[in-house]
């Protein structure tokens, strides 16, 4: 593995048209962080004259990559589940019992309503 260290969006540019690609379709994927960042690139790429290392580039963000990995490890999560986490936490931990957290959460609810 190379690993690259860029300074600048054009040194990002310039190492994206050199990443290697085999056979008659290119296909280079690039991790970005926001949006914005694929944007900068992709008209850094055109005003280099390297609009050529845009076919076959697909730019993707941190989070879209994080949630392929996980489905192809099989694991089971829902989208969005991020922004529930403190709550499920201060309800499991307000509950009181240290065998609440194992209990499906329907039984954990009506433990709790009584």
């Amino acid at each position: 593995m190379i690993i690259k260290i860029l300074w600048t969006s054009r040194d990002w540019a310039a190492a994206v048209a050199q990443m290697p690609v085999q056979g008659s379709l290119p296909c280079r994927t690039v991790l970005v962080p926001r949006g914005r960042v694929a944007h900068v690139l992709r008209r850094k790429l055109i005003r280099a004259g390297r609009s050529d290392a845009l076919a076959g580039t697909r730019f993707v963000l941190a989070p879209a990559a994080a949630v392929e990995v996980l489905r192809a490890a099989d694991f089971f999560f829902k989208p969005g589940e991020d922004a529930l986490r403190t709550a499920k936490a201060v309800c499991a931990l307000s509950l009181g019992s240290a065998a609440h957290p194992f209990l499906p959460r329907s039984a954990a609810l009506h433990a709790r309503l009584g």
